[in-house]
């Protein structure tokens, strides 16, 4: 049995609390501790539930209240360059980043510090598609085309992209280099 305090076998008439929800209650409750307050004239386990000072649900600044847990202010996509180092000659691929906006056709290409923020929620992953493929720039040339084709049309998620990749080739380069004698022969030392 529970004890009889002057916490329990409270009642309200309105305008004085509402479920966590925003709905007004009206009823039998009590006070757990003087921030704890729930339905039920004493605890129940089952059927009490959590209780909040009322707040008027029309006002503008409940409305705000609720809005403010929404996240506004988004790091933006630039584009940028990309940037073919020698360990990416050697490697003969590079990773490169792609975002579209939800609403609009155009794409951006930029980095790889982008993508992460973008996979991190830092960008807005409501607003972007962002994707990052495998890009190859060395090899044989056949092998090197078919890659980047077959790269570009096995993304989903932004279809549009063959129309903003055309050249599979782009960034390629010969890892075969010939580096021709010196013309001028030998340098003299006796001069």
């Amino acid at each position: 049995m529970a004890q009889l305090n002057s916490n329990n076998n409270l009642y309200t008439f309105g305008n004085e609390l509402m479920y966590i929800n925003g709905v007004e209650y009206k009823g039998l409750y009590h006070k757990a501790s003087e921030t704890e307050i729930y339905t039920e004239p004493v605890y129940n386990n089952i059927t009490s539930k959590k209780l909040v000072a009322f707040q008027d649900i029309a006002s503008s600044k409940y409305k705000y209240q609720k809005l403010k847990s929404i996240k506004t202010k988004y790091d933006t996509i630039t584009s940028a360059p990309v940037v073919i180092t020698t360990s990416d000659i050697e490697n003969k691929f590079i990773l490169r980043y792609f975002f579209k906006k939800i609403n609009e056709l155009s794409i951006i290409e930029s980095t790889k510090k982008s993508y992460d923020d973008w996979t991190s929620a830092k960008i807005d992953p409501n607003m972007y598609i962002g994707i990052q493929i495998k890009w190859f720039i060395a090899g044989v040339i056949a092998d090197v085309s078919k890659f980047n084709l077959n790269s570009i049309r096995a993304q989903k998620t932004m279809p549009t992209l063959i129309q903003h990749l055309t050249d599979p080739l782009q960034y390629y380069t010969t890892t075969n280099y010939i580096v021709p004698p010196n013309i001028n022969g030998p340098k003299n030392s006796t001069s």
